[in-house]
């Protein structure tokens, strides 16, 4: 008696549990960047999540380039996606320099110079995209 009672109850507990619905996930958009120095030819991707606030190049980007982000160029990785979303890059030490990224704007010139690659420290600069 004691073996069909277990037996039964450990029938009933794993239906439940094979037939309890799954928990719902949680997704966020995400909007991919792909950061370049042209000098040193170090390059790397990063997602930046959209609608969660400013986020740092420091932070997206210390594991690749070190703990100073030196970079010439900033473009979306993937120009086909996102097309509603537009990241904007400020500078917090100056506040006249923005640049947004965007499924029309897909290269950002981070040195201004056109002509050749200078490396600047965007290490403090914020990176954030919006819907």
């Amino acid at each position: 008696m004691k073996t069909s009672t277990i037996l039964t109850t450990l029938t009933t507990l794993l239906t439940t549990a094979l037939a309890a619905p799954p928990l719902p996930r949680t997704t966020f958009q995400s909007f991919t960047i792909r950061l370049a120095n042209g000098i040193s030819m170090q390059a790397a991707n990063a997602e930046v999540i959209v609608n969660n606030g400013p986020v740092t190049f420091g932070q997206l980007f210390s594991a690749t380039f070190g703990p100073q982000v030196l970079a010439t160029s900033l473009q979306n990785a993937t120009p086909g996606a996102g097309s509603y979303v537009q990241c904007t890059i400020a500078n917090p030490a100056n506040l006249e320099f923005e640049a947004v990224l965007s499924a029309f704007n897909t290269f950002i010139d981070l040195d201004g110079n056109a002509e050749q690659d200078v490396p600047i420290d965007i290490t403090n600069f914020t990176i954030e995209c919006e819907l």
